[in-house]
């Protein structure tokens, strides 16, 4: 808003308020001078795009992802004239649109190939006359996407039990030791003897090496026959990928998308519980699923056909598979 700011005879200068009707600024003007105030209340459609790196379809200062459109769709205040507008995600995610006024308005996501929205695709709101502050507010919708995996390049079961076996450490072996592993009959599997593994120095040469030995043959005959020793060969191959990271991704504090857990008995992932580990979006922590997966290998080490949690270690099997083979949608 323009006012004149009237001059006292011999002063060079004076000092008036600027009114919006709601708030007053002080300003001081020379003769001929010309100043703007921006009163703040003529507002915005505008927000950002984020990269949901946990899935959990809030913005947790996680980074903006750039050049992806947004369409603003809707119809002018003369409820006539159709508003079709588009724009594009800056580097830092951020995305803005011209002061268009309008009801009814309609922000849209154009989703980015290979991912998951997290958020919904779409958010609406109004934008009044600029000449009437309090309809003018605009609003500012965020959104957010997890990427198809891909970005952590995790190793393969094939990989460990071929090319990667080279690289079992004795720690690595102790490791899987510790773990609820089983066999096709159920029962628990070591590779170093607990005994052997505290011992001063740690596990031999030869005992790394018969370890080495007996967890690719135990890797290599794996079959879902006994659900639980597929799922504990992917458990394996998930414990050596986290221990042994890459430049690429550590795969620390990773969330992976699992989709809906099964309704069993008991509770596949606390599925229907007050402490669900998968959330609204279908995202679990790595971390949790392993965790899962080895507490329950404790319990139910023989599922075969018709036995009870077979269906949910089935689940968990293919999640850890697919994060095996990098195929996994992930932050």
């Amino acid at each position: 808003m323009d006012l004149d700011c009237t001059l006292f005879p011999g002063n060079p200068a004076d000092t008036c308020d600027l009114w919006d009707g709601l708030n007053s600024v002080p300003i001081t003007l020379a003769a001929g001078q010309i100043s703007e105030v921006d009163f703040g209340n003529v507002g915005a459609i505008k927000g950002r795009k984020f990269s949901d790196l946990n899935g959990n379809g809030v913005d947790d200062s996680e980074p903006g992802v750039q050049g992806v459109q947004f369409l603003l769709t809707g119809t002018a205040l003369d409820g006539v004239t159709p508003i079709s507008l588009c724009t594009n995600t800056d580097a830092n995610g951020n995305y803005s649109f011209p002061l268009t006024p309008g009801d009814e308005l309609l922000v849209t996501e154009v989703p980015p190939p290979n991912s998951i929205a997290t958020t919904p695709l779409t958010c609406s709101g109004s934008f009044g006359d600029p000449a009437t502050p309090s309809t003018c507010a605009g609003f500012s919708c965020e959104f957010g996407n997890a990427c198809l995996g891909g970005n952590c390049a995790a190793k393969t079961l094939g990989w460990w039990k071929n090319s990667g076996n080279s690289s079992i450490t004795g720690a690595d072996l102790c490791a899987l030791s510790a773990l609820n592993l089983r066999d096709a009959k159920g029962t628990h599997v070591v590779f170093i003897s607990p005994t052997n593994c505290a011992a001063y120095g740690g596990p031999t040469v030869a005992q790394i090496t018969a370890g080495r030995k007996a967890f690719t043959t135990w890797l290599g005959n794996a079959t879902a026959t006994n659900m639980a020793y597929m799922l504990s060969a992917q458990l394996a191959t998930m414990t050596l990928n986290t221990r042994h990271p890459n430049g690429t991704c550590s795969l620390v504090g990773v969330s992976i998308y699992v989709g809906t857990p099964p309704t069993t008995k008991p509770k596949c992932l606390g599925q229907g519980t007050m402490t669900p580990l998968v959330n609204s979006n279908g995202f679990i922590t790595l971390s949790a699923l392993m965790s899962d997966a080895n507490s329950e290998l404790g319990s139910y080490g023989l599922t075969t056909s018709g036995k009870t949690d077979r269906t949910c270690q089935g689940f968990k099997e293919t999640a850890l598979d697919n994060a095996n083979n990098s195929e996994s949608k992930r932050g």
